[in-house]
């Protein structure tokens, strides 16, 4: 039994009023008249006990009494009698705390004041609470899911999340807040079978804990629909000293004098910084005595800007294996160092084959030679040809990509696909069905049946093979929306007559994406050590928006590596980034050959079954050894990890994030509300007080009769007044 008004229980100590009372001796008020005294003699009282109780059957009623009364204002009621207690404890709290483990979490003691603001929000858990715990950095990562939560005893639950919070720490990756926030509001949106719960009525909370830095990533929470009833509550860790300064190798897009003997760097200073005089320093820790190494430059950068500069003749330095610039005079050393491989640009010769001037901005040729103009890491050159040009001689015998964006004659066919068996890599652009004839013959097949596709309004892209070499780098997410190009015009090709030709020859057709309308977009046919990759669309204007699209020049680079059997520019790998290692297995020059991978740390890493090292978190020169031969590839921390300032936690809400308000009702509140609410619907329903009342009236009748008996005078002391 509980009490909607348990205060009013003090009124219990009222029972000591009726024992007082009985304690107290009263006076008789009645007179005997008698005849005189005179012949009496006189005789002392009897001494007695002045306090006693002499009707104790009235005490127990005017006691008993008082309790009912009492009783009946603290108004009782039954929680057993009602079957909704169970569902008040049902849904509890599901809360996902979201731990930030990114590289600016190791500054000073910031990580110390996370996982303290961790351990106090999963403290005094109740049974029916639903907690899960996450970290993320550039990825997110489930450490406690809410079914291992459940699955624990209640009593071992808080040691089982301590125990895994212990075991952290920060990695040396980028913030990617954004994609975290989406996945830690799905995981609690769903059910415990992974479908979306509809029936959870409890409160949803992200317990959001981070530095909240400049650089977290926040824009595809921009596109996001964000569930109304998952909260966030953020809790900032604030470093003592904002001053931090980053160091980040800034990509020549353009070839430069000497590139390859000097370095672009980009210093970056807090808009809080207390600093803005800094060194660059070109003498690693273990740099035996006596190198030749540069003279440390100082750079003065002002609070909330950048400075980018260019080093001076590096050669004796990269001659001695330097490989190593720090950043002095910075209060946190995280981000103060960059590494850089020293291996020279590599050369390119691309033959594109084809009418189209390099002037002409509507035409395939003038948005090739944008796409793959020369950098400091690769220095192409592009040979024009028309269709009937023969290819000469010395001038193009090491090119490895030859562009076809025109019909070409017969008799020029074979000298075209000597250089695909010989390893080259051929691009077919299908302008038109004319051109089928040629592609049949360069294929060797007997006929080749290509038209026209009629497209209504726009044709896209669908159905892409991310696995392929060349859309690989556009396999994570963030990276693989090809809806947004839209296609005017392409071909069709019937693959069933491709592949009957092909079958002797035992040389598969392989589709690497199509258009919406399940025709083929990109199609591989080997040929010999090389291969011819098939467009039935042109990237120009009059076909399509591909050219004009941000996806173009990554995926003619790419083409233009595998072509080469070189890996990407070391200078733009970040730490977390998967390092595809498949163009080995289509370079002639490295086929076949044992490959093996060693990290900063000298520990030997393996790859994964398509060729890809995905083991990249610590920033450093990762070593590959190709057989007899080896390439060091340069991996470095994101540049936005060193935007260290704090932004405002307001600023999630401006990206359409449900923010916890902290002048509403806390969840503890509101269980004490619904709480309330219960015992409230309980004391009406049952009206206990009114049986006690209704006992009350009867125990105080008979007590009033009682004590009537009591006081009417007796037989002798009415013949005694008569």
């Amino acid at each position: 039994m509980s009490f909607f008004a348990p205060l009013f229980l003090a009124a219990l100590g009222a029972i000591s009023l009726p024992i007082l009372l009985h304690l107290i001796r009263r006076t008789p008020r009645g007179k005997v008249i008698f005849s005189s005294l005179m012949f009496l003699s006189p005789t002392p009282p009897r001494l007695t006990k002045r306090s006693s109780i002499e009707h104790w059957l009235l005490l127990a009623l005017r006691a008993l009494a008082v309790v009912l009364i009492a009783l009946a204002f603290a108004r009782p009621f039954l929680w057993e009698s009602s079957s909704a207690d169970a569902d008040e404890a049902g849904p509890g709290r599901r809360m996902a705390i979201l731990l930030d483990t990114s590289g600016s979490m190791q500054r000073e003691d910031l990580w110390t004041q996370a996982k303290a603001a961790a351990a106090e929000a999963m403290k005094d858990p109740q049974p029916t609470d639903e907690i899960s715990l996450l970290t993320f950095n550039r990825s997110v990562k489930t450490i406690i899911s809410r079914q291992q939560w459940m699955a624990a005893p209640v009593a071992q639950r808080s040691a089982l999340m301590g125990d895994a919070l212990a075991a952290l720490k920060p990695s040396q990756t980028a913030t990617h807040l954004g994609d975290a926030l989406i996945a830690a509001a799905a995981s609690l949106m769903e059910s415990e079978s992974g479908t979306a719960a509809a029936t959870f009525t409890g409160q949803r909370t992200i317990v959001l804990i981070s530095d909240l830095q400049e650089g977290s990533h926040l824009a595809p929470l921009d596109g996001h629909d964000w569930p109304a009833a998952v909260k966030v509550k953020p809790f900032v860790v604030k470093a003592k000293s904002q001053a931090n300064a980053g160091l980040q190798i800034v990509s020549d897009r353009d070839v430069v004098k000497d590139a390859a003997k000097s370095l672009r760097l980009r210093i970056h200073n807090a808009r809080d910084s207390s600093r803005e005089q800094f060194t660059l320093a070109f003498t690693p820790a273990d740099t035996p005595a006596g190198t030749i190494v540069p003279k440390a430059i100082e750079v003065y950068v002002p609070p909330g800007e950048s400075r980018t500069i260019r080093t001076g003749d590096l050669t004796a330095w990269w001659a001695a294996q330097g490989n190593t610039i720090t950043l002095q005079g910075d209060d946190h050393p995280f981000d103060n160092q960059v590494f850089h491989s020293t291996a020279e640009p590599a050369q390119a010769i691309i033959v594109f084959i084809g009418d189209d001037s390099a002037k002409d901005t509507q035409g395939l040729r003038f948005f090739a030679e944008l796409a793959l103009g020369p950098t400091t890491q690769l220095i192409t050159t592009m040979i024009g040809l028309k269709p009937d040009d023969a290819l000469p001689p010395g001038q193009t015998d090491g090119a490895s990509l030859f562009i076809v964006g025109q019909s070409i004659p017969t008799q020029r066919i074979a000298a075209l696909r000597k250089r695909a068996e010989e390893g080259a890599t051929i691009l077919w652009v299908m302008r038109d069905d004319a051109s089928a004839g040629a592609l049949a013959a360069l294929l060797n097949v007997e006929s080749l049946q290509v038209k026209e596709a009629g497209v209504k309004d726009y044709a896209m892209l669908s159905e892409i093979d991310f696995k392929h070499p060349l859309f690989a780098p556009f396999a994570d997410p963030r990276f693989g929306d090809f809806t947004t190009i839209r296609f005017w015009k392409h071909r069709t090709v019937d693959m069933s007559s491709l592949k009957s030709s092909l079958k002797s020859s035992l040389k598969e057709p392989r589709i690497i994406a199509r258009f919406d309308d399940g025709s083929p977009a990109f199609i591989e046919v080997p040929i010999g050590s090389g291969r011819c990759l098939i467009m039935t669309a042109g990237w120009h204007p009059a076909d399509g928006q591909l050219a004009l699209s941000s996806k173009f020049l990554p995926l003619m680079n790419t083409l233009l590596q595998q072509s080469l059997g070189q890996p990407p520019a070391a200078s733009r790998l970040t730490t977390g980034d998967v390092i595809d290692l498949g163009w080995l297995a289509n370079s002639p020059l490295y086929s076949g050959k044992p490959v093996s991978v060693i990290r900063p740390d000298q520990r030997v890493i393996a790859l994964d079954e398509s060729s890809r090292i995905t083991d990249t978190q610590q920033p450093g020169l990762y070593t590959v050894r190709i057989g007899e031969e080896s390439m060091r590839l340069a991996v470095n921390l994101a540049g936005s990890e060193s935007e260290t300032s704090p932004l405002s936690p307001d600023e999630l809400g401006k990206h359409g994030v449900k923010l916890w308000q902290s002048d509403g009702p806390s969840p503890e509140q509101l269980a004490d509300q619904k709480r309330q609410m219960r015992i409230t619907e309980l004391e009406n329903k049952h009206k206990i007080w009114r049986w006690l009342i209704v006992a009350a009236l009867g125990v105080l009748m008979i007590e009033t009769f009682i004590a009537g008996r009591f006081a009417k005078p007796s037989n002798s002391e009415s013949g005694a007044s008569t």
